[in-house]
């Protein structure tokens, strides 16, 4: 039974495993992953941010090249193009999941928490995102909260091949 990454702090990494059966990357039945993490959730698991960026290095090299994401400025049809893509059953989708979140608020809303070029920081990005996109072989889609923007120079430091769209909404109509 599978693991998925849930959370990230600081200290550590939080892991839920969820019923038998449920396919958390379905975005069509689950339009946010943390609402089907949370209502899905049979056990969670709290690992040390040491012993999980271990872990991580110790799996094969992730480079991005099977992420794409999706960020935006809210409001804008994310969510309908999410949902398109997941129509299209070729990649595996997830919807704002909370770890990327986690990871802008920890560099704080009056400037980062963690220094942009930080290394530990670097690690904590890639592991999340390892951890989000477990299969090599699997194309993942990612739509990204607007607040994670904030974060979308070390996303690209820490996978440099990840591949980046932007949606937004004109504030007239065209």
């Amino acid at each position: 039974k599978q693991w998925y990454q849930r959370r990230v702090r600081e200290t550590d990494f939080i892991f839920v495993r969820s019923k038998s059966g449920v396919d958390i990357y379905n975005a069509g039945e689950h339009p946010f992953i943390y609402h089907i993490q949370h209502k899905s959730a049979v056990e969670m698991m709290i690992a040390e941010r040491k012993q999980t960026l271990d872990y991580v290095k110790s799996k094969a090299s992730c480079t991005g090249h099977n992420i794409s994401y999706l960020h935006n400025i809210g409001r804008c049809g994310s969510t309908l193009v999410t949902n398109m893509v997941n129509q299209t059953k070729q990649l595996q989708v997830l919807s704002e999941p909370s770890p990327l979140l986690d990871l802008t608020r920890m560099y704080g809303k009056s400037g980062p928490a963690i220094p942009p070029g930080d290394q530990e920081m670097k690690k904590m990005v890639h592991a999340t995102l390892a951890l989000l996109t477990p299969d090599p072989s699997k194309r993942y889609f990612i739509k990204i909260h607007s607040m994670v923007m904030n974060i979308l120079p070390m996303i690209h430091q820490a996978m440099p091949e990840v591949r980046e769209l932007f949606i937004y909404r004109a504030l007239k109509p065209t």
